[in-house]
């Protein structure tokens, strides 16, 4: 079984549509049928949960709709690891590389738990490398 730490926008492109979301539909298809497991700090689901405020507050998506995504994101095939042992090297990454530690905690995972990292953003991508954690694009994932 492979396994992953996915950063929380590239999940984000699940429930929102943007430009990897076919990619990242093919990927959580896959963990949904147990072939692949995908691991997110905690509190990602609140980032989730934040990500589609923020849209229904610019009135791209209408409240009601908010609220449907929000019983998928909960239903979504994550396993979701207790942030607080990789805290100290979050912010350690965070400093290194000027990362935000709720960006620098899943490098932090990725390379305690020597699983490649899926991130579509760059700086995190960079600070990953230097950190010696394998990168896994979201375009491996066959748009489906």
């Amino acid at each position: 079984m492979d396994e992953y730490v996915v950063d929380t926008s590239i999940i984000g492109q699940r429930i929102i549509l943007d430009v990897h979301t076919a990619h990242v539909r093919t990927l959580v298809k896959s963990a949904a049928a147990s072939s692949i497991d995908l691991y997110l700090p905690e509190f990602s689901r609140l980032e989730l949960i934040n990500i589609i405020w923020k849209h229904v507050r610019r009135q791209t998506i209408s409240a009601r709709d908010g609220e449907v995504l929000i019983r998928d994101v909960k239903r979504l095939p994550l396993k979701l690891l207790s942030s607080r042992q990789y805290e100290a090297a979050a912010f350690k990454i965070g400093v290194a590389h000027d990362l935000a530690i709720y960006d620098a905690i899943h490098i932090a995972i990725a390379h305690q738990l020597r699983l490649p990292l899926i991130t579509a953003d760059a700086k995190q991508s960079a600070a990953a490398s230097a950190e010696g954690v394998e990168l896994k694009p979201i375009t491996d994932f066959a748009a489906t």
